[in-house]
């Protein structure tokens, strides 16, 4: 009886532990996303900025050049910002500091 309880009292504290890898990596369509958009011809930078204490993706591209629009999507490819064109800039842009984009990837 006594092995018994040991054996219970062990196995709780592991089957409450988290998978802290699994938190920190991101989802399986923000990678396929991602790697999609390495590979668009006018692709140029992945910006990155917390927001909120979430994660947010600016993918840059050659097409506000040309009247086009980038797109800001979050972790859970989300499309939370639609930036460029030749309009008045949308309110979602004063979410974000403009000066504290990290550049995760690069053309």
């Amino acid at each position: 009886m006594k092995n018994l309880i040991f054996t219970c009292l062990s196995i709780i504290p592991l089957s409450c532990c988290k998978n802290s890898v699994a938190e920190d990596s991101p989802s399986e369509c923000l990678e396929a996303k991602l790697e999609e958009f390495k590979l668009q011809s006018g692709a140029i930078a992945i910006r990155t900025q917390v927001v909120n204490g979430e994660t947010h993706y600016w993918l840059s591209t050659t097409a506000p050049t040309y009247d086009g629009f980038d797109s800001i999507i979050n972790e859970q490819c989300d499309t939370v910002c639609t930036i460029g064109g030749k309009r008045i800039p949308p309110t979602c842009l004063e979410d974000y500091d403009g000066n504290i984009w990290e550049i995760i990837w690069e053309k």
